[in-house]
């Protein structure tokens, strides 16, 4: 046994010197010699070794305990050693009986704190048995290598508790953190290698083990700390932990139990050593296996019941890889699809997007995105691609991802949305025209109340005997207010008009002059001045639908005359405003009454919240819809005195970079 097997031994946490009890108890011959070669110590063994007691010899040098005719090795070991080199040499000894006894020798020297050789550790062992240890080593290795997982525990601690003569033996894995449980691999008990079982640690000698991480022993006594060993008739304990390969976490242990006093030889024998190192090394390959094994399941139950298609394409847009939700939308074999280029048939106006997309995956980030129609199993459907590339170091693709979503249901709900909220917002048109009613029937009645007056009066004129060339300037005046009540009726016809959605590029200025005209005359009743403060210079075009825009605003500033009315107050005015704000123009409608309290403005854009009596409550909700469908912002600033809206609307790619 290497003397380092000893000294490297943790401490005992018992009532005797564990290293002390180790050195007494080894099979191998230990001693101490000093410079001059002088037997300061010896173990049991060694005294065993020459046939008598330690006492007879102590002090005695040990040069004269060699047999004659094997000196000259010996000096030349001891001399090495006082050198200071480790050295080793093959002997015989003499024993008073007249025999001589072949043993090995291993010296080590001992340095004081100056580096000065002050003694020499010797060994001497009996090749014979040291042979048969290792060729039970041998044995055990040969008889395990070519096993893993239960048959490996299983042989390996039948050999163990066999050769050690152990009533109980374990190997066990923990199955939780903080660990409170573990369960066996492999269970020796009483001769015979039983079921596996899961038991708590508490109260075993086990959560000793566990606990401090290191090994555990008890030698003799068990039953007196542990109730549970007494009534199994156990009385020593030796359990050593088993790490993961980082050293940290816990992962298991081994234990053995006796029946009566524990041999603590067992600690320092190869076997033990090579048991407790082999154990380890099986159970972290068996927990690498099982999280394999559980990453395994996961992904196979992600990939066989999602609903989302992954396929995996080499460089060459080979498929690699289909997931079985790709075979049952394209109505495909997996066996025939690998290896192909086949790709399903795709709608004429999307042909050419996934070629695109390809050469977009050649450049950094490398990954793409786009839409395409293809028929399935289910007929056309619109599939949503998301690609990432691997690229070597040539920047050259290698492997392709994709996964594809079905996002034909959510094109059709989009749409469907769509013209709810243009079926809202020509609903809202109506309701406001319906609201001015009053007021735009004031306006459209001003210009034909002009038309029958120049009529009255051209017919004076007739009766007067008056001639054609003098009624040109009134017939001239007759036309003008005509077009100007034509001009009002068209204006009306195309804000309540239901039509599809036109985008287009258009300056905000003209959509706020539009609202404004229609607002004249309803402001003019309410007797509220309204004001324009238009931005003239660097506007940018907005690329909106014109009416929808419209009637964002024109809620915007009936809601103003409303709240500046409601509050009677001195100051009756509506201001609208236009201006450029970085990538975005802004319409701005200020009024100047009471303002919007916190609670209100909290809510203010919520559908069915209104603080106007026998309001609806869907204006400014259907505002912000049509705004942000339109890629802009509707919001209440609540910096200023009165109400101040914002409407924020992208600018036209065109004019926004010389914007900011």
């Amino acid at each position: 046994m290497p003397l380092e097997a000893v000294a490297e031994m943790p401490p005992e946490p018992h009532t005797r010197d564990l290293q002390g009890m180790l050195l007494d108890a080894v099979d191998d011959g230990v001693g101490l010699l000093d410079a001059q070669g002088m037997l300061r110590l010896a173990n049991p063994a060694l005294a065993a070794l020459l046939g008598r007691d330690a006492a007879e010899f102590a002090g005695d040098p040990w040069r004269m305990r060699i047999a004659d005719g094997e000196h000259t090795a010996w000096d030349a070991a001891f001399e090495a050693a006082c050198r200071g080199e480790r050295a080793s040499c093959a002997t015989l000894l003499c024993r008073p009986d007249g025999h001589a006894v072949p043993v090995e020798i291993s010296l080590r020297p001992l340095r004081d704190a100056d580096d000065r050789v002050e003694a020499i550790a010797l060994i001497a062992c009996d090749p014979t048995r040291r042979q048969g240890n290792e060729e039970m080593l041998r044995w055990i290795a040969r008889a395990t290598a070519p096993l893993t997982g239960d048959d490996f525990f299983h042989t390996l601690t039948r050999h163990f508790a066999a050769a050690f003569g152990l009533r109980r033996a374990f190997i066990a894995e923990c199955v939780d953190q903080p660990i409170t449980r573990v369960r066996t691999l492999a269970y020796w008990y009483d001769a015979e290698m039983r079921p596996n079982f899961e038991f708590e640690i508490a109260g075993t000698p086990c959560e000793r083990t566990i606990r401090d991480g290191r090994v555990y022993c008890v030698s003799d006594g068990l039953g007196e700390l542990y109730p549970r060993a007494r009534r199994l008739r156990l009385d020593g304990y030796l359990g050593a932990p088993i790490f993961d390969t980082s050293g940290r976490l816990l992962i298991g242990h081994v234990a053995f139990e006796t029946e009566g006093p524990l041999d603590v030889a067992i600690l320092a024998s190869p076997l033990f050593q090579i048991f407790v190192s082999r154990a380890s090394a099986e159970l972290r390959r068996k927990r690498a296996e099982d999280v394999l094994r559980a990453s395994e399941e996961h992904y196979r139950l992600l990939v066989e019941h999602q609903t989302d298609v992954v396929v995996k394409l080499d460089g060459q847009q080979r498929l690699l890889f289909v997931s079985p939700s790709f075979c049952r939308l394209f109505g495909a074999e997996e066996q025939a699809l690998l290896g192909s280029r086949l790709r399903p048939a795709v709608a004429q106006e999307d042909r050419g997007r996934f070629e695109a997309a390809w050469q977009s995956l050649e450049m950094p980030p490398h990954e793409a995105h786009f839409e395409e129609r293809l028929a399935t199993t289910q007929g056309w459907r619109c599939i949503a691609w998301s690609q990432k590339a691997m690229v070597d170091d040539e920047n050259r693709i290698t492997a392709v991802i994709a996964a594809g979503r079905d996002v034909t249901d959510r094109l059709r709900a989009e749409e469907q949305a769509r013209q709810h909220l243009q079926q809202l917002a020509h609903v809202g048109r109506i309701s406001a025209m319906g609201e001015m009613g009053s007021a735009i029937a004031h306006e459209i009645n001003q210009p034909l109340t002009a038309v029958r007056t120049y009529a009255q009066a051209c017919r004076r004129l007739l009766a007067a005997g008056v001639g054609p060339n003098e009624l040109g300037d009134t017939l001239e005046r007759v036309a003008n207010q005509a077009e100007r009540a034509a001009e009002i009726i068209q204006r009306l016809r195309g804000f309540l008009a239901q039509q599809e959605v036109q985008a287009m590029p258009v300056d905000p200025n003209f959509l706020v002059r539009e609202v404004i005209d229609l607002c004249r005359a309803d402001a003019s009743q309410c007797g509220v001045q309204l004001r324009l403060d238009l931005a003239t210079h660097a506007m940018p075009l907005v690329h909106v639908d014109p009416i929808q825009v419209e009637q964002i605003v024109l809620n915007l500033v009936r809601n103003g005359i409303e709240a500046i009315q409601q509050a009677e107050s001195m100051e009756r005015v509506l201001t609208v405003s236009t201006q450029r704000r970085g990538r975005e123009a802004w319409v701005s409608v200020q009024d100047s009454g009471p303002g919007v309290s916190p609670d209100a403005a909290a809510r203010i854009f919520d559908a069915f919240f209104t603080t106007k009596p026998g309001g609806m409550g869907v204006g400014l909700a259907l505002s912000r819809s049509i705004a942000e469908a339109h890629g802009g912002r509707l919001w209440l600033d609540e910096t200023g005195g009165g109400a101040l809206f914002h409407l924020a609307l992208p600018a036209v790619a065109d004019d926004a970079g010389d914007s900011a």
